[in-house]
């Protein structure tokens, strides 16, 4: 059985390797020395950076999740719940990506490797804020959030500074939903 310490080791060695050098500029065997652990060993856990990087993503997208449903659960009118979730989902790629250069090469290399994770998220998103709409009394609630998501998604597109990101999510959504 695999030794948790060994286990997170590498995943923290590639999560921190995967922000200062890309996903194309890090390599297994740079994984391997940053964990402080032989490249067998390594292998043993993880067959691929692939698989790395998943797992790293699934982590960022738990803690976007957990975010996302503590907003939802305060206090508030719906509104301000719906822009606050969204927000939160986006924090917690900003607390991992920080100021990356390589924040938008490691966003489309996980949702190539995992697009059916992105639109699960997607659409659990779609879902709750149309509802959150419906209880506010917005007209077309459904469309409003489409809307909306649509446009964050574009944002996170095109912008790779994560702090940025955030400030233009909050403004965006407060400019769409109020």
């Amino acid at each position: 059985m695999p030794r948790p310490d060994r286990t997170d080791a590498i995943v923290t060695a590639a999560q921190e390797l995967f922000i200062a050098h890309g996903y194309r500029g890090t390599t297994m065997q740079a994984i391997a020395q940053a964990a402080g652990v032989a490249k067998p060993t390594l292998y043993a856990r993880f067959p691929d950076k692939q698989t790395l990087l998943t797992v790293i993503g699934e982590r960022v997208l738990d803690q976007a999740r957990a975010g996302f449903a503590a907003a939802l659960a305060a206090s508030g009118d719906p509104t301000q719940r719906a822009r606050a979730a969204l927000v939160a989902k986006y924090r917690a790629l900003e607390s991992v990506l920080g100021d990356s250069p390589h924040a938008a090469e490691l966003q489309q290399e996980f949702a190539r490797l995992a697009p059916g994770t992105l639109g699960e998220v997607h659409h659990l998103a779609q879902q709750t804020i149309t509802a959150l709409l419906t209880e506010a009394g917005v007209d077309a609630p459904a469309e409003r959030a489409e809307v909306v998501l649509a446009a964050v998604d574009g944002l996170r597109e095109r912008i790779t500074d994560q702090q940025k990101l955030v400030r233009l999510v909050e403004f965006t959504v407060d400019k769409l939903l109020t």
